[in-house]
């Protein structure tokens, strides 16, 4: 009954935000989520009974010199979720780490709960004052001992190789890794909600903080991005990760595409209840508007229709930026600023072309960019879904970068039409290649 109300509670807060038309698609979405995640629990227990606890690659891997220091900030924690926690470290397949438990609580709960344990890997670091916990995760930085910090919540607990894994990505010349990852109810040992990820998708990113769990980083190069900042509790990690990002220029992120995390649900957790922690997502909308003060751009940062997801909309001086649209006749935009809204985009450097949504009489989606599959094949992304679904972890309704445009509703940086002879499909490799990127903004929508 309790996960009922919650539920309910969501809807009406939905209804509110958003109103009944969208309201309407999102419980039909929600109906496929629910039989989605009955599959996936089901298959979740039988991969984890079976999972194969080698320790085969750890010698492998051993003398790369990579050692974790996982950091559990607590506070008054549950013993029973530490406890889970603490023994999936522990039963890593990958043994070069120590768990550092950083205790800011008044209590001796979390304590006494590390007294049951005798393994010299495990280093318990008392507070004086509990700070909060971007401070209090502060102090287990720099008490670290290895070269790789990766972060963990004092409630959820890690697949046995997450760590192996992480260490395969770094082996390879990863400096920042994130693995997939997915939400656990302990009440009825059920796993949902499975978060398969995209490799590092800038514009997506800066739409939601998708990186998330469990996230892994290279010491130097958390030291070099400045450690957390209280002023974003909340959605400290997300302005972390944000400005480690930077710290790397964008490139050396790897990403593990198998579920090693689990996010525990409980109704005081966001994942349970986001509207629990209101305050989290107002957080996260400041950690983008720093983003942009400090990347000196002009913007403004607006909510989505879901908690947690946000819009970036760009403003520019368009007087001084040139540019071709490419428009088809029979198309009909539905914002009659859409020039000016995909030309803000040139506000940013890194952009080289704006795409727009185009949708049928029906507002059946007809093409809302194209993605380049690892063999080489294009996918066409959202081709037949209704305009205000979501879709999968609501990223069909977010800005994101793509690979390629349609030539019928697409603007281009002048300077980069350099050869009338090119095809679409070369034209947008080679905006790639310039080191530009590509971006679909589904809410500029175009109906043939």
């Amino acid at each position: 009954m309790k996960s009922l109300g919650i539920e309910l509670l969501k809807a009406g807060s939905f209804i509110k935000r958003n109103g009944l038309r969208r309201a309407a698609c999102r419980s039909v979405e929600y109906v496929k989520d629910r039989k989605r995640d009955d599959k996936y629990n089901a298959l979740m227990h039988r991969e984890r009974a079976k999972r194969d606890r080698t320790r085969f690659e750890e010698a492998v891997l051993s003398g790369a010199g990579i050692k974790f220091s996982v950091i559990v900030p607590t506070y008054e924690s549950n013993a029973i979720y530490l406890k889970r926690l603490i023994d999936s470290v522990l039963g890593q397949s990958y043994g070069e780490f120590e768990l550092l438990i950083v205790d800011g609580s008044k209590s001796r709960t979390v304590f006494d709960t590390l007294s049951v344990y005798n393994d010299g890997r495990i280093r318990y670091l008392k507070l004086e004052e509990n700070k909060g916990i971007s401070e209090n995760t502060n102090a287990g930085i720099k008490a670290a001992r290895g070269n790789y910090l990766t972060f963990v919540d004092h409630d959820d607990f890690l697949e046995s190789d997450a760590l192996l894994e992480s260490a395969r990505a770094i082996s390879k010349g990863a400096r920042l890794v994130y693995t997939d990852e997915d939400k656990y109810d302990g009440s009825s040992d059920r796993y949902f909600a499975p978060n398969f990820k995209p490799d590092y998708n800038k514009d997506l990113f800066l739409s939601n903080n998708y990186i998330c769990h469990l996230f892994t980083v290279e010491k130097a190069v958390a030291l070099k991005a400045g450690l957390f900042r209280k002023e974003f509790d909340g959605a400290q990690d997300y302005d972390f990760i944000l400005r480690c990002i930077e710290a790397v220029k964008g490139k050396n992120i790897g990403h593990v595409k198998k579920v090693l995390y689990h996010w525990r649900v409980h109704p005081d957790s966001t994942a349970g209840n986001p509207a629990a922690k209101l305050y989290a997502y107002e957080s996260g909308k400041r950690a983008l508007e720093d983003y942009l003060k400090r990347n000196s751009l002009k913007g403004t940062v607006k909510d989505s229709a879901h908690l947690g997801f946000y819009r970036i909309e760009y403003s520019t001086d368009l007087s001084d930026k040139e540019y071709t649209v490419f428009i088809s006749e029979d198309l009909k935009p539905l914002q009659a600023e859409y020039e000016s809204l995909m030309a803000s985009y040139l506000e940013r450097e890194d952009i080289g072309a704006v795409g727009a949504r185009i949708v049928d009489g029906w507002d059946k989606i007809l093409y809302s960019g194209t993605r380049v599959l690892p063999d080489g094949r294009m996918k066409q992304l959202y081709t037949g879904m209704n305009r205000y679904y979501s879709g999968y972890m609501h990223r069909a309704s977010m800005q994101q970068d793509v690979d390629a445009l349609s030539m019928d509703i697409c603007l281009i940086r002048s300077s980069l039409l350099t050869d009338d002879d090119m095809s679409p499909g070369e034209l947008f490799k080679n905006i790639r290649e310039m080191g530009y990127r590509i971006i679909m903004d589904p809410e500029i929508v175009f109906r043939r």
